[in-house]
């Protein structure tokens, strides 16, 4: 065993320790940013995003003077804001650059999967030469609408479903890591409610006799 399979190992039990103690006080709709958050701050360890392309992700377009944009080679079935995007991310990464390229030498697949229904499930062309969040990238300025879907797609490629999946509340192991002065403090929300949870654990852990409810009401 090497000292690279090691650190793997090492970071791969890591990060699946931190998301499974951390997701379950997280609300279901925060989940899957964080998600992201630790599978895209592992890539950007391994420098696999390029601080270009993460700029652009965040804050789209921004117009520099040393841009040279051309409107006027621009394939009639492209929408202008693609195409200047791809111009602007052409100058930063070279496979943009070769993505600019063919969009006349393979119009017809770049339609296929402008136009589609399901467009993460149509390859265009060069992907297999684009990392996970390059590919990201591309689809949030394609399809905009879709990028729940597409983080969701990144988070699974890079990291696998140990961070994607929900987390069970597992009470028995919260409570065993709580203490007298770090106790378990449940944020309700519109229905959920962990009292009949909590008092049947306690029925069966260490006895109703020793459970007391008080209420503010």
């Amino acid at each position: 065993e090497s000292v690279e399979d090691r650190v793997d190992i090492l970071t791969e039990d890591i990060t699946i320790n931190i998301y499974e103690n951390v997701v379950v006080g997280l609300f279901v709709r925060h989940r899957q940013l964080f998600s992201f958050l630790i599978a895209l701050r592992i890539q950007q360890s391994k420098e696999e995003v390029v601080e270009e392309v993460y700029n652009f992700f965040l804050y789209g377009l921004q117009i520099n003077k040393s841009v040279h944009l051309n409107d006027d080679a621009k394939p009639e079935y492209l929408d202008s804001a693609i195409w200047q995007n791809m111009q602007f991310l052409a100058n930063s990464q070279p496979i943009y650059d070769k993505l600019l390229n063919s969009f006349d030498s393979s119009g017809p697949k770049w339609q296929q999967y402008l136009s589609s229904d399901d467009p993460l499930s149509v390859r265009f062309p060069h992907q297999e030469e684009m990392t996970q969040f390059e590919i990201l990238n591309l689809r949030k300025l394609t399809h905009q609408e879709t990028l729940l879907f597409s983080v969701r797609d990144y988070i699974l490629n890079t990291s696998g479903e140990q961070i994607s999946a929900g987390v069970m509340l597992d009470l028995e192991k919260c409570y065993n890591q709580s203490n007298p002065y770090i106790p378990l403090l449940f944020i309700l929300s519109p229905g959920a409610d962990p009292k009949k949870l909590l008092v049947e654990y306690a029925r069966h852990s260490v006895g109703s006799h020793r459970f007391m409810s008080l209420s503010l009401g």
